[in-house]
């Protein structure tokens, strides 16, 4: 059997415990925390496009003078491997190399400052899916 002087010291164990989890549960509601902490200094992405068509969805991502591409399939998400594909860059066209399942465009045009006007021709089996964006 608990003594009254145990019983007491109980009792007010679980008060305390019930005091310390109820404070917890006021802890948050929408207000405001200050401004979100700024992007880690020094990363930077490339500038990069998506386009899609019924047939493919397209990411091209431009460093310095090279355009680098890659198309899946809309239907699937799997890499394209096997199409040609042109690209149309500030309107002159040029022939992208593929090489693993990535293509590739090398034009001195993407050194210039600013939006450049992109359009891709993708040749596979026959068909042909034109693509484009800035």
């Amino acid at each position: 059997m608990i003594g009254h002087k145990n019983r007491t010291m109980l009792g007010g164990l679980i008060g305390l415990a019930m005091l310390m989890t109820a404070s917890l549960a006021l802890a948050h509601g929408d207000e405001d925390h200050g401004a979100a902490p700024p992007p880690p200094a020094g990363v930077s992405l490339p500038p990069r496009m998506e386009a899609t068509s019924d047939s493919f969805e397209l990411v091209a991502a431009a460093t310095a003078d090279d355009l680098t591409i890659w198309i899946d399939g809309f239907a699937d998400n799997m890499p394209v491997t096997d199409a040609s594909v042109s690209v149309t860059l500030d309107g002159k066209s040029v022939a992208a190399t593929a090489k693993n399942g990535v293509y590739a465009v090398s034009d001195d045009g993407l050194r210039k400052a600013g939006k450049h006007e992109l359009s891709f021709l993708v040749s596979r089996g026959g068909s042909f899916e034109s693509l484009s964006g800035i």
